[in-house]
């Protein structure tokens, strides 16, 4: 009763404050779809504000409307840009299903196929949904793997699927690369290297917060008799966490980080670090801590999941800022990914 009654107060409290907020959450609890045209105008009027702040965002058409999304993984691959993205409006879940963009020019991507999302859940309901999408290459084919969370009354079991495109912008169904009913499987990365095929994750099991590695096989599928190595961030500080991850290859020695940590000694604090590792994973080192410039700083709430742009000293970096939305804004870094 409680919990209901905090809810209800929340609510009042978005209805006065943030409209846009309670008209998103009101949908969530009745399992309706907000119209694409209320999304679309709500989309105007937040653009239409960072315009006024003199803010650049990273435009993005999403296909619900509401043009605000999480969670980017950029790859350069036949001399195209490719960007993974779920919409994340206000953080509701109902509409952060993976899509794929692409184009020759960075600030110029539209969008991939006819796929718009490339999947959706099969199942409906609180806590069921997809999430956290990695593009990779396998055998000159590009292929996006991601997270889907399915919640049957209150047991939950997470499964990391992925799809492999024919070239033609249409999508494979999908194929079970590994499935966990105690582990959360958050924030996976696929680097392919050589004759190296790794998978990294953030574990979640009963709120422990650790980073693993598994070897994936030729054929892209996990042995079920191999448990998942665990790495090490040999600077971790005391009293935080890792959260989520961006991984990238940068040379023939080195994996490049876009490390999200999590501090346990709030209630809603995260870091974005920039880290480093030999070409097998197992340790890593922080490096700096990514701060946002000087036209959004006052605007964040939390960084985000974020991801190299390939070939550029430039981040795209994805945050929530003070009024629930999740926007991406290019950041350039000290070095060249």
């Amino acid at each position: 009763m409680s919990s209901l009654i905090g809810t209800v107060f929340s609510l009042l409290s978005d209805r006065k404050t943030n409209r846009p907020l309670y008209r998103y959450r009101i949908h969530h609890y009745l399992k309706t779809a907000i119209s694409p045209k209320k999304a679309a105008n709500i989309a105007k009027d937040n653009r239409k504000e960072y315009d006024e702040l003199g803010v650049k965002l990273f435009e993005i058409e999403t296909y619900e409307g509401s043009n605000q999304a999480c969670h980017p993984d950029v790859i350069r691959w036949n001399e195209n840009y490719w960007l993974s993205i779920t919409p994340y409006p206000y953080g509701m879940e109902e509409y952060e299903n993976p899509c794929i963009y692409t184009g020759s020019s960075f600030e110029k991507l539209s969008t991939y196929g006819d796929a718009k999302p490339i999947d959706v859940p099969e199942f409906k309901g609180y806590r069921t949904h997809l999430s956290d999408p990695c593009l990779f290459v396998f055998h000159d084919k590009l292929n996006c793997l991601y997270r889907s969370t399915v919640n049957d009354k209150g047991a939950e079991t997470n499964y990391l699927f992925y799809k492999t495109s024919d070239g033609q912008g249409r999508w494979s169904d999908r194929k079970l690369l590994y499935k966990s009913e105690r582990d959360q499987l958050l924030s996976p990365a696929m680097v392919f290297y050589d004759d190296n095929h790794y998978l990294f994750f953030v574990s979640c099991i009963d709120g422990a917060l650790r980073l693993k590695r598994h070897t994936v096989e030729e054929n892209l599928t996990i042995s079920s008799q191999k448990e998942a190595m665990d790495c090490c961030i040999d600077n971790l500080p005391t009293g935080f966490a890792i959260w989520h991850i961006g991984i990238t290859r940068n040379d023939n020695e080195r994996l490049s980080g876009l490390f999200l940590l999590k501090d346990l000694s709030q209630q809603y604090s995260f870091h974005l670090f920039l880290s480093t590792s030999k070409n097998d994973g197992r340790n890593w080192m922080l490096l700096n801590e990514i701060l946002p410039d000087d036209s959004i700083k006052d605007l964040i709430k939390i960084p985000y999941k974020s991801s190299f742009i390939p070939g550029q000293k430039k981040i795209l970096y994805s945050y929530k800022d003070i009024k629930d939305r999740f926007f991406l804004k290019i950041l350039e870094i000290e070095e060249e990914r």
